[in-house]
């Protein structure tokens, strides 16, 4: 998928997903089937913590001012967590 499109779209956390804040950014654990993924990026865990209410586009500007290249950073994960099944188009 083209990263800018994420932008445009209301991700969702998979059913059973949970995300958990910590020190160095969050860890997401699947409890169905026990796969835990660690995220090094304060802005994912912002954008994952507030899914299923507003585009990414919408929830990134919420989060304050972050460079482009923090934020093509953040689409490129959010991009990977969709293709490993953690988030879905909602």
């Amino acid at each position: 998928m083209e990263i800018i499109k994420m932008l445009d779209r209301v991700i969702k956390l998979t059913p059973g997903v949970r995300v958990r804040r910590e020190k160095f950014g969050g860890i997401l654990y699947h409890h169905q089937t026990g796969k835990i993924t660690f995220i090094y990026n304060y802005l994912v865990v912002k954008v994952l913590e507030q899914q299923e209410h507003k585009t990414v586009a919408a929830i990134l500007s919420d989060c304050g001012n972050w460079d482009i290249s923090s934020i093509a950073k953040a689409l490129k994960i959010l991009d990977a967590l969709e293709a490993g099944g953690i988030i879905y188009d909602g």
